[in-house]
Parts: C-alpha cells; sequence; structure tokens
C-alpha cells in the first residue's frame, strides 16, 4: 500500500464548447467595445464586462484542456486532490466515511464527512452541510461511484 494515483477524466467535448462559446464571447465584447468607443459610454462599458467575464471563461477552459482537471492521490496516511491550480491534502483520521450522494447536476458522486474534531476547511464545509456533505471529490476517476467510494473507505480504514 504505497500510493495509488487515479486521474479525473477530462470531458473534451464540455471544455471545448466552453472554450469555443469563451472566443465567441470575447470577440462580440471586443466589437461591443470598439463600437461603443465610437457611440456611448454604456456601450463601451458593456463591451468590457462581456470581454473580462468571457475571457475568464475561455482561461479555465482552456488551462482544463491543456494541463487536465487533476487526479486523486491515495497514500497510506491520507488523500490528495489535485486540481489545475490547487492540491489538498486530507487525512484519513479526519474523514468519518465515504458515500455516494447524487448531486445538483444529476451525477452520482463520491461525497465525504469530517470529524467533528476537524477544524480546517470551514467556509466549504458549511456550505457543504446544506448540500448534505462537507467534501466532493471532483471525478469518479473512470470508475462507478460505488467502485470508488469501496476503494476509499477500503483505504480510510487500513490507514486510520
Amino acid at each position: 500500500m504505497e500510493s495509488l494515483e487515479l486521474n479525473f477524466r477530462v470531458n473534451r467535448l464540455r471544455y471545448g464548447v466552453l472554450a469555443t462559446v469563451g472566443i465567441g464571447g470575447v470577440a462580440f465584447g471586443t466589437y461591443t467595445f470598439v463600437a461603443g468607443f465610437m457611440t456611448a459610454w454604456s456601450m463601451m462599458l458593456m463591451g468590457l464586462l462581456f470581454t473580462t467575464v468571457f475571457s475568464l471563461m475561455l482561461f479555465a477552459a482552456a488551462s482544463v484542456l491543456i494541463k487536465g482537471t487533476g487526479s486523486l492521490k491515495l497514500e497510506r496516511d491520507g488523500f490528495t486532490i489535485r486540481s489545475p491550480f490547487r492540491s489538498t491534502f486530507f487525512h484519513w483520521r479526519d474523514i468519518v466515511r465515504f458515500r455516494v450522494m447524487r448531486t445538483a447536476d444529476l451525477r452520482h458522486s463520491v461525497v465525504f464527512d469530517f470529524h467533528s474534531s476537524y477544524q480546517g476547511q470551514k467556509m466549504i464545509r458549511g456550505v457543504g452541510k446544506r448540500l448534505g456533505y462537507e467534501g466532493i471529490i471532483p471525478d469518479n476517476c473512470g470508475r462507478t461511484a460505488d467502485e470508488l467510494t469501496d476503494l476509499l473507505n477500503e483505504w480510510r480504514e487500513r490507514g486510520s
């Protein structure tokens, strides 16, 4: 039980569509900004807003397509959720259990709850409690939610 790294799968179609919409939004925003520069300041501001919002969308979609969405690394003392911009490590002892839950986007996802003594992630935990869980694994790594839950609970029991 050294370590196991599971890669998250990228839905290339979804992020390709987001990138395309981002490019279109940036183009429209730039056109509106330039047209507003010639006519009205409110149109110029709207163009600037469009360009900014759609640039962020394009950046996020492109970063996922280029860098990948991340991974889930299981180790003897805990697990790490890696994303393009951050990595978060959790000790097995801080987790009560992993379970399967249908989330807002109607997918079956693996969620987890923290021990009451755990002091980290307070803001996220507060939001998550309202949704019925305190933490979530962003992707099932090409497995069913039940398979990943069983795997995570097995590692948690061995590591605790």
